[in-house]
Parts: structure tokens; C-alpha cells; sequence
């Protein structure tokens, strides 16, 4: 995602734009992460319970 707010810096984009996402670019990796990881979890929880 850092990769993506430069390259839109680099197109004109304004910095406090790009600042934005490269703030906002580690919480959508730990929301996805953790959306992921709660899937998995109550998926062994199911088999463990059987």
C-alpha cells in the first residue's frame, strides 16, 4: 500500500492524501489479517468439538 501512496504522490496527488494512506495501510492489513485468523480459528474449533 505504501507503494500505491507514492506513486499517487508522484501523479499529483497531494502529500496530506498520501500521508492518509500510509497511515491508514497497516490497519487494513491487521483487519484482514484478523478476519482471516477469526475464519480459521472457529473452523479448528469446529473439528476440535466434533
Amino acid at each position: 500500500m505504501t507503494e500505491q501512496a507514492l506513486l499517487y504522490t508522484y501523479l499529483d496527488g497531494s502529500i496530506g492524501t498520501c500521508l492518509i494512506l500510509v497511515t491508514l495501510s497497516p490497519a487494513v492489513v491487521i483487519v484482514g489479517f484478523e478476519t482471516i485468523a477469526h475464519r480459521h480459528e472457529a473452523v479448528a474449533l469446529a473439528r476440535a468439538l466434533r
